[in-house]
C-alpha cells in the first residue's frame, strides 16, 4: 500500500514537470485569438468548429513537445519493426478490461500492417496490482526482452483484475525467476512508470486504453475496423506528405 501511495505522489510531481513543457508548447497569440473569438461568438454555429480546431492544434503541439518520450524512449517495450513507418504509443493498464480487448486487436493490426510499430506505455492507475504487474513486465523487458511479449500477453489474457497471486502464477507459467527479476526491478524501472503517468497527464490522457498517433490522441477502446481505418488514414497521409516533400 505504501508503494501505491508513492505512485500517486510521484504521479503528480512528474506531471507538473511535464505539463510545464506542454503548456509552453500549447499557448500562443494565434490560439488566444481563437479562444477570444469563441467566447464572443458562443451562439454562432462556428464556435464549436473553432473550439475543435483549437483543441486539435493544442493536442498536436503537446504531442510534438513530447515526441521523443512518446515514440523514441529506448526503454519502452514495443511490437512491430523498429523504425516502422507509423509509430503509435499505447497507454494501458493490466487490469483494464477494455485494454485486454484492445491489446489483442493491436497484435492483429501489427500483423496486417508490418509498417506499424506499437510502443507500450504502462499506465498503472486502477489498483496496486496494476503497478506490480507493470513493474514486473518492464523488468522482464530489461532482463530478457525476448520473453516480454509472451509475459505481457499472458497478463492480458486473465479475465478480471490481477492479484499478487495471479501475477506470480504468470511468472511461473512463463518460467521466469522472481528473484532475478527483483534485481532488474531497480529505481529506474519505478521511475519509468512515474514518467509514463506524468506524460499521460501532460497530454490530457485520463484513462485507458489510449492511443497516441504522431498528430492525434484517441482515447477509449477502438474495434478492429475503426482502428484499421484510422491507421490507413494516417499511412495515406504520410504517403502524401512524403510525395509532396520530394
Amino acid at each position: 500500500m505504501k508503494q501505491w501511495l508513492k505512485v500517486i505522489a510521484s504521479f503528480f510531481l512528474s506531471s507538473l514537470v511535464l505539463m510545464a513543457g506542454t503548456v509552453t508548447a500549447q499557448v500562443n497569440p494565434a490560439e488566444a485569438t481563437v479562444q477570444i473569438n469563441m467566447s464572443d461568438n458562443l451562439e454562432t454555429g462556428d464556435s464549436l468548429n473553432h473550439w475543435m480546431k483549437a483543441r486539435r492544434l493544442m493536442e498536436q503541439r503537446a504531442i510534438k513537445a513530447h515526441h521523443q518520450a512518446l515514440f523514441e524512449n529506448p526503454h519502452d517495450p514495443f511490437q512491430g519493426k523498429q523504425g516502422g513507418q507509423l509509430t503509435i504509443a499505447y497507454f494501458f493498464d493490466y487490469n483494464c478490461a477494455f485494454c485486454k480487448r484492445q491489446d489483442a486487436i493491436l497484435q492483429e493490426i501489427t500483423r496486417q500492417f508490418p509498417q506499424v510499430r506499437v510502443v507500450y506505455k504502462d499506465m498503472p492507475i486502477l489498483t496496486a496490482s496494476s503497478f506490480e504487474a507493470a513493474e514486473l513486465a518492464l523488468a522482464v523487458y530489461r532482463q530478457t526482452p525476448e520473453q516480454y511479449s509472451d509475459f505481457h500477453r499472458r497478463l492480458m489474457a486473465k479475465p478480471g483484475a490481477h492479484t499478487h497471486r495471479s501475477i506470480q502464477a504468470t511468472l511461473d507459467a512463463e518460467g521466469l525467476d522472481p528473484k532475478a527479476l527483483k534485481k532488474a526491478m531497480g529505481p529506474d524501472v519505478t521511475m519509468h512508470l512515474y514518467q509514463n503517468l506524468g506524460l499521460a497527464e501532460a497530454l490530457g490522457i485520463g484513462g485507458t486504453p489510449s492511443l497516441v498517433f504522431p498528430d492525434q490522441i484517441v482515447v477509449g477502446f477502438k474495434d478492429e475496423q475503426a482502428l484499421t481505418n484510422l491507421i490507413r488514414t494516417h499511412l495515406q497521409g504520410q504517403a502524401r506528405h512524403e510525395k509532396t516533400s520530394e
